[in-house]
């Protein structure tokens, strides 16, 4: 099986499962990818843009990755915004303070 390293390239929209707390699925643009984690780049819920603001996740509280929109998808933030309040936990499709 391929690691998550692999698979995932700088500019991939992605939706990670976290370890803790459980059931967090934080959706945002991978930055930087690492022997560490992924850095990347949220979005904000209500405007379907990007924040700004960067998160930093270690591979280990990483418990997967539901949603991989890579370059060759047409990466319109609303549509993956609907489909992950669509197909999501539902943690994630409430709006973040």
């Amino acid at each position: 099986m391929p690691q998550p390293a692999q698979v995932l390239e700088i500019g991939d929209v992605v939706e990670l499962e976290l370890q803790h707390p459980r059931g967090a699925a934080p959706v945002g643009e991978i930055q930087a990818i690492g022997t560490w984690g992924i850095r990347m780049t949220l979005i904000d819920w209500l405007t379907c843009r990007f924040t700004g603001y960067d998160m930093a996740v270690p591979w280990d509280e990483i418990r997967s990755i539901p949603l991989i929109a890579t370059k060759d998808h047409a990466l319109d933030l609303d549509e993956i915004v609907r489909c992950q309040a669509r197909y999501g936990p539902s943690e994630t499709k409430k709006p973040r303070p």
